[in-house]
């Protein structure tokens, strides 16, 4: 298993930048990665959500989010295609300031063939920063 870890700041209310990481569905309209996101089940507090992601190359997976509202977002694995094993993390807001919010992104993930981890860690830490950035400008952008 591989685990990365990620902060940025971003210049928002707390609840305005938690809205926008709960709403999966939207994920293909900034991520250019996502391909296809759809809301299977939801409630408050819980949100099953597939994913087609295409990074290297496509796989489709199924997260379980648990929204624990304002400042925090876990996820587990759910299902997925046979070349993932596990994919779990989560998403931690903090206010540094009124207005500017230090946001977390954490992330375990294993596979079920071999990879090598420095190739895997390359990836995440190459890939983080640049999502990151797109959640930071949808965040600042949005009304």
């Amino acid at each position: 298993m591989v685990t990365a870890e990620k902060s940025i700041a971003i210049e928002a209310p707390i609840k305005k930048i938690f809205d926008v990481i709960a709403d999966f569905k939207s994920y293909e309209e900034f991520l250019p990665e996502i391909e296809s996101s759809e809301v299977k089940k939801e409630t408050t507090k819980v949100k099953t959500v597939a994913f087609r992601m295409n990074l290297m190359q496509t796989i489709n997976y199924t997260l379980d989010f648990a929204l624990i509202k304002p400042n925090k977002i876990t996820w587990k694995y759910v299902e997925g295609d046979e070349i993932l094993k596990d994919n779990s993390g989560s998403w931690g807001l903090t206010e540094l300031e009124p207005g500017i919010v230090d946001v977390n992104y954490k992330i375990n993930v294993d596979f079920n063939i071999w990879l090598p981890s420095s190739v895997v860690e390359s990836l995440l830490n190459d890939h983080l920063p640049k999502m990151l950035n797109h959640f930071k400008v949808r965040v600042e952008n949005k009304n």
